[in-house]
């Protein structure tokens, strides 16, 4: 038996509800023998605000049969339901699968495989269920597994018949790794714009430690002095270089597998190109398992033909292959043919199939690749945490957090903490175990997709909010330190900082610099018996040494005159500091204000 009320008003959101909505359940209802279903019942698609509403009843149905479920003739049971549900944590890629629908039903009426009719009323569908997830009316079933199949059985509720012709020509298995690029290349945008941040929140500190001199480590031991500036710009490239990776990362992911279906492609006449443009990615995968790296791309971007079994690359400059060659000025694809203008010549160049590829639904190096340039950042950002974690400490006391990053003892009253340093350096082992998760994951896996791969978005979820809350954490704790200089001041002359400075002074003079080295390490040796500095020793007791010494060599001895003979470029002279430090400033285009 079915009931059917005609509802012509503008669906209330979820507060509103009339109490005829909520008895028969309108929208948002948790029994899946009573949810309600909204359908389209002509060609014309409706305005979603007027809508049949068909409620079966208990004895109809008690359970709601999987989408994927007519060749089945029982439930899966509930442990089974439980144990392989994804929806608790990929609901996540909500917006980028109703981007990719959007697209995908976009494309699927231009190809005459749906009636525009069915398109739009599709995409409004789409925008509603968008509204409802946002304003959290929408309600996620456990017993829908995931987040595709929550949303296009929500569609078929709301819309009714359009919303099966949404899924032609696409597998959850194309599905599910477009919405995962798609989010990648967001989350990717998100960490850039923090490691930004910090690298001028790093570049404003330095700024306002202009001439500070450290000591500076190797083994964690006493080696040169250098410019507190020199040290915090080291952080500011690293940080560089997490940069060049996340956008290397995003470049080799910007690639679209939608179309590839569940591994083999369609036989129905989809354009891929008009998906992928449309979702704003560079080109399409291949089946990289043949041709490499190899790719069709989109519009009049560089593409892939194949003519009597070979391969030749076009741009917007150039067109060869062997000795076949074209200049190439505005190539131009139609109906699946290349149109090369050369001169007052036409070349018609057969496109390559528009082959989808076996490694698009399986293909896990952009995740990892991902994930990995986390983990590096992640380290990087750790090493910063432990070194500021030291200089904070009693010991150092080089650095003094404030109040507001810092945090205290539940049992000694004296405590103050540099707890989220603390916290970067532990988290960081948490970054590179999502990494270590995924490589496990997938080192065992067959050609092509395997329900393995459900297992990579948390690791990959888990490992983005951690790098971000990291990132950000180091920003706010960097913006809220001063440097104790008169701490700072105290500790420079222990560790003979100067040594290898007076080594240069003799290769100056000509003397090898193996023998520099020995005059100079037996000069210490002197130091360490009389406890004192080689600033301090007298020319006589250099002399004692080697007679090589002259009264010029005052002139390299101390802290502050060691870094004043650093001259080579990326050294820690102060010359080359403020190099870098203008460079910095103009990259990162900060304003010559100190205060940040």
């Amino acid at each position: 038996m079915t009931r059917t009320v005609s509802i012509a008003a503008p669906l209330p959101s979820h507060p509103n509800r009339t109490a005829a909505e909520l008895r028969f359940g309108f929208l948002q209802i948790h029994n899946p023998a009573t949810r309600p279903r909204l359908s389209c019942v002509s060609e014309t698609a409706p305005d979603i605000s007027t809508v049949h509403l068909s409620l079966k009843t208990k004895e109809e149905s008690m359970k709601e049969v999987k989408l994927w479920g007519g060749r089945f003739e029982e439930s899966v049971t509930e442990a089974v339901e439980k144990f392989s549900e994804s929806i608790s944590f990929d609901k996540a890629l909500y917006k980028h699968d109703i981007m990719g629908s959007r697209a995908h039903a976009t494309m699927l009426a231009k190809q005459g495989l749906m009636t525009s009719n069915d398109k739009d009323c599709i995409l409004r569908g789409l925008d509603e269920i968008e509204r409802q997830i946002e304003a959290g009316e929408f309600v996620w079933r456990t017993d829908r597994e995931d987040v595709h199949m929550n949303i296009e059985a929500a569609l078929t509720d709301l819309i009714g018949e359009p919303a099966k012709k949404l899924h032609t020509a696409r597998s959850r298995n194309d599905q599910v790794v477009t919405d995962l690029r798609l989010w990648c290349r967001d989350a990717i945008d998100k960490i850039l714009d923090c490691i930004k941040c910090l690298q001028a929140t790093l570049v404003c500190l330095a700024m306002k430690n202009e001439g500070l001199i450290v000591p500076g480590y190797t083994h964690l031991q006493r080696a040169q002095p250098i410019l507190l500036q020199h040290l915090l710009l080291a952080y500011v490239e690293q940080l560089e270089c997490d940069y060049s990776r996340f956008v290397n990362c995003k470049d080799r992911l910007n690639f679209c597998p939608l179309g590839a279906c569940a591994l083999a492609g369609t036989g129905l006449p989809i354009d891929r190109f008009m998906t992928a443009d449309a979702l704003g990615f560079t080109a399409l995968m291949r089946n990289r398992l043949v041709h490499g790296q190899q790719y069709l791309a989109v519009g009049s971007w560089q593409k892939e033909m194949a003519i009597d079994n070979h391969f030749l690359s076009l741009n917007k400059r150039s067109l060869s292959l062997s000795s076949l060659a074209f200049n190439l000025y505005d190539p131009i694809r139609y109906h699946g043919r290349l149109i090369v203008q050369e001169g007052e010549a036409t070349h018609q160049v057969a496109k390559s199939n528009e082959s989808p590829c076996i490694d698009a639904v399986s293909d896990q190096d952009f995740v990892l690749e991902f994930l990995s340039a986390n983990s590096i950042a992640a380290v990087h950002l750790s090493r910063l945490g432990e070194e500021w974690v030291l200089w904070a400490s009693e010991e150092f006391g080089f650095l003094i957090p404030s109040d507001s990053v810092s945090t205290g003892s539940s049992i000694m009253p004296q405590k103050k903490n540099p707890d989220p340093m603390e916290l970067v350096r532990g988290k960081s082992a948490r970054v590179v175990g999502d990494l270590v998760t995924l490589l496990v994951l997938c080192k065992g896996l067959p050609q092509a997709y395997n329900r393995d791969l459900q297992e990579d978005k948390e690791p990959l979820f888990d490992s983005v909010k951690t790098i971000i809350g990291m990132l950000e954490v180091t920003t706010e704790f960097a913006q809220n330190i001063t440097f104790n200089r008169e701490r700072i001041g105290r500790a420079l002359p222990a560790g003979h900082l100067d040594a290898t400075t007076i080594a240069d002074y003799f290769v100056k003079k000509g003397i090898a610099f193996r023998t520099s080295h020995d005059i100079v390490g037996r000069s210490v040796a002197l130091c360490l018996s009389k406890g004192c500095q080689l600033l301090e020793l007298t020319l006589d007791n250099l002399r004692s040494i080697n007679p090589v010494f002259e009264e010029d060599v005052y002139e390299f001895l101390g802290v502050e005159n060691s870094v004043n003979k650093f001259c080579s470029y990326g050294s820690t002279g102060s010359e080359r500091v403020a190099e870098q430090l203008s460079f910095w400033i103009s990259k990162l285009d900060i304003n010559g204000d100190k205060k940040q």
